[in-house]
């Protein structure tokens, strides 16, 4: 009969909405989450490939709107943190190790770009007259930033990358964390080396970001795998 077929379809359709309730309610409360809540890092919009990357997913849409609430008994709250992962780079080794990093964990990513670009010749460490050798050998020295980041209020961790540079990281490093207020934030350094690990690095870093929570840092190859900076990046920030 008609009324009994149209009693047969509204059932239906509501047991299609509780199984996809449960199973959007499931990604959100579990330990991994759901695509739609993950942030997406892009290369800097002056990069030749800036484009999304290949695993990148835009959110499809849906003629649905799902309402969560959170697990009876006092479950876990959903915390979505915001971190930025900014480094320096001289030679793109250390460029390339922080984007990797900020694709693995959703981070946004902000490049310290020297006022004046370091030629091969400022970067000749045998020279003890070159501009890298007269700088590092002063550690009051704060070379200029071209530019800082607009804000980063809605940051509450922030991955800052750069090689080692006679066992501490560069000078330049000081001048980008002095220019910011890191009061109640976490600062986690990360570096590439040609063989160094990273020194007295926290040592020569602290003074230059008072308040905040610096972490100890960690030397890594430009090949790290993305499971491995993501499963450390998770450590640290525990």
């Amino acid at each position: 009969p008609p009324r009994a077929k149209t009693q047969h379809n509204i059932g239906t359709s509501l047991h299609v909405l509780l199984l996809c309730f449960r199973k959007q309610s499931a990604a959100l409360f579990s330990n991994e989450s759901p695509t739609l809540l993950r942030s997406r890092t892009f290369p800097p919009a002056d990069s030749a490939s800036a484009k999304p990357p290949e695993n990148s997913r835009t959110p499809e849409r849906s003629n649905y709107v799902y309402y969560f609430m959170p697990p009876a008994g006092g479950g876990k709250e959903l915390v979505m943190s915001k971190k930025l992962v900014a480094y320096f780079s001289a030679s793109g080794v250390t460029a390339s190790l922080a984007r990797n990093l900020a694709s693995a964990i959703g981070a946004d990513l902000f490049e310290i770009k020297p006022d004046v670009p370091y030629t091969k010749a400022d970067l000749d460490w045998t020279n003890k007259k070159s501009r890298s050798s007269v700088e590092m050998s002063d550690p009051s020295s704060r070379p200029a930033i071209a530019a800082m980041p607009e804000d980063i209020d809605g940051y509450d961790t922030v991955f800052v990358g750069f090689p080692i540079w006679w066992y501490v990281a560069p000078t330049i490093v000081n001048t980008f964390l002095e220019g910011l207020d890191l009061k109640g934030k976490a600062v986690v350094p990360f570096a590439t080396s040609g063989g160094s690990g990273m020194g007295k690095t926290n040592e020569r870093l602290s003074p230059s970001c008072p308040g905040a929570k610096l972490v100890e840092g960690k030397v890594w190859k430009a090949s790290a795998s993305a499971d491995d900076l993501a499963a450390w990046a998770e450590s640290v920030g525990e």
